[in-house]
């Protein structure tokens, strides 16, 4: 019965990435905003049935706010997709699929190691010794929570489907080139907020345990765990992208709503984190001065950028009709 049921669920999840295919980039983005707001949305409000479908173990708080973090991020990806997907510059069409074509590439990455790494490493789990006669067998060791087989097969089809939607929409994209950016208050912010998210984002991809045990006092995080931090560097990795590009947009709200769409992660992510220490109780800050400083100079730069910072044209006016100089004048 499982087996049919996962058959039947794996052709819904090819059937609609098929239909959305076909049609044009902006159906396709539509069904990918979506899809990140159900999933998002699932995440951050019903992390333990999420989780409790995928896993098998005992979950505890860690698992369930890494869960809402998880979703938070998707969500606020999800954000900046609705408010720039239909805009009138091409480009910022094609670098939202750019973003979304990294953040998959790794988290494809993240799942196949977590799925086949121990194989392709050679770690074959052996299995225990037989018991002599009359003597009690070994005890199991305890792996704590890990991932089943649903999970598996579910996510590998999602993130294989979103990779190749992403990749042809973006190779069939004929507006690639940005427009020219000049030295503004707007485009720096969004440079630094393009280093900040790229560093955050390699630091929880590639040092995963140390994070959770620096920022979450976990000491042997589990299989659940690291894919969890490893898949959240993932998507500040690919979101650090947009910020890259967005000084190229060719409009400022497109500019603004990269940033706010950074306002809106971070504040949610830190009700997450306030709701789970002092609420749920599961888990102390250890460095909560550290973590404050990080994430005042991350959500600082962004509120600046998106409201106070001054842009190239804000201020721009044209001359008087009667100052302009003719083609002839320009010529002299």
């Amino acid at each position: 019965m499982m087996e049919y049921f996962e058959l039947v669920r794996t052709a819904f999840i090819v059937v609609g990435f098929l239909l959305a295919m076909s049609r044009d980039r902006v159906t396709w983005m539509t069904v990918d905003l979506i899809a990140s707001v159900v999933m998002g949305a699932a995440w951050v409000f019903i992390p333990q049935i999420v989780l409790g479908f995928h896993t098998e173990g005992e979950l505890n708080g860690i698992h369930l706010f890494l869960g809402r973090v998880f979703g938070v991020v998707m969500l606020c990806g999800a954000v900046k997709m609705y408010l720039n997907y239909r805009s009138h510059d091409s480009y910022a069409q094609v670098m939202l699929l750019a973003s979304r074509i990294v953040s998959t590439s790794i988290l494809l990455i993240v799942l196949a190691h977590s799925v086949y790494g121990d194989r392709l490493a050679g770690k074959v789990e052996e299995a225990p010794p037989k018991p002599k006669e009359g003597e009690k067998p070994a005890p199991t060791p305890a792996k704590g929570v890990v991932f089943n087989d649903q999970w598996r097969s579910l996510n590998m089809t999602a993130v294989i489907c979103a990779l190749l939607g992403n990749v042809v929409w973006f190779l069939k994209s004929r507006h690639y080139g940005g427009h020219t950016s000049l030295d503004s208050l707007l485009n720096i912010h969004l440079r630094v907020d393009f280093f900040v998210t790229l560093i955050m984002g390699v630091v929880w991809l590639a040092y995963t345990p140390t994070i959770l045990g620096f920022k979450l006092g976990v000491t042997a995080p589990d299989t659940v765990q690291v894919h969890f931090g490893q898949v959240l560097g993932a998507m500040l990795i690919g979101d650090a992208i947009l910020s890259a590009v967005a000084p190229g947009f060719l409009f400022e709200e497109d500019k603004r709503n990269v940033l706010l769409g950074r306002v809106v992660m971070l504040i949610a992510s830190t009700l997450v984190g306030v709701y789970t220490v002092f609420y749920a109780a599961a888990f102390e800050d250890k460095h909560p001065i550290v973590s404050v400083v990080l994430d005042l100079v991350w959500i600082v730069n962004a509120i600046l950028g998106y409201k106070y910072a001054p842009h190239e044209t804000s201020n721009y006016r044209s001359p008087p009709r009667k100052t302009r100089r003719t083609p002839d004048q320009h010529d002299e």
